[in-house]
């Protein structure tokens, strides 16, 4: 086929999710655009740190104490 999902079979219930942040890309490996799902960046401060904080806790490592500013940084970041 195509296109990359077209070697996966349809019906059965599974998914493959491909992550890109190129959309030329995401084009080539779906058969149809409506099949992309387009994610926006957290725009809730407590929601990133929220993730941040649960991402440093699985990797055994404590949060920063002055997290107002450790929060800024994140929301820049992850625009």
């Amino acid at each position: 086929g195509k296109h990359l999902s077209d070697g996966f079979p349809k019906g059965s219930g599974g998914r493959v999710i491909y992550t890109t942040r190129d959309k030329t890309l995401a084009k080539k490996l779906v058969s149809e655009e409506h099949e992309i799902h387009r994610l926006r960046p957290l725009s809730n401060p407590q929601s990133v740190w929220n993730v941040y904080e649960a991402m440093l806790i699985e990797k055994g490592k404590r949060p920063p104490r002055n997290n107002k500013k450790c929060i800024e940084e994140l929301m820049n970041k992850s625009r």
